[in-house]
């Protein structure tokens, strides 16, 4: 994904040079596809996956990450979600929240969660 990042000059003599796209070099490359709040496919567990590599491969604060670049990478409901939720203190707890929000119960990853968790009992056999 690519941002759609605009930019406005600070003069201006004519409308054309308002809202213009920012130069290609300008705009960040973003390996992170939006999240809409669907859990069908990538859902929100890869989405926080793909913003953790994001977040420490171009060494971004947590604070500015969720405050600017969540923002960005969040679509439709999700975002209006997002949006709606009073200040968010850590990027642990918009994990926590983002998850308990938009994680299907009996999804894959919750059924090997729940099946790695569970311990022999005696009497049981391997």
């Amino acid at each position: 994904m690519q941002a759609n990042a605009r930019y406005r000059p600070q003069q201006s003599d004519s409308d054309d040079e308002v809202d213009k796209p920012l130069p290609q070099a300008w705009v960040p490359k973003i390996d992170v596809e939006p999240f809409d709040g669907n859990p069908v496919g990538s859902g929100p567990r890869k989405f926080l996956q793909k913003c953790e590599q994001l977040k420490k491969g171009k060494r971004i604060p947590e604070k500015i990450f969720i405050e600017n670049w969540i923002p960005i990478l969040l679509t439709g409901a999700a975002l209006e979600w997002f949006q709606a939720l009073p200040q968010i203190k850590s990027w642990d707890e918009f994990k926590l929240r983002l998850i308990s929000k938009y994680q299907m119960p009996n999804s894959d990853e919750m059924i090997l969660e729940k099946l790695y968790a569970r311990k022999q009992r005696d009497g049981e056999l391997a």
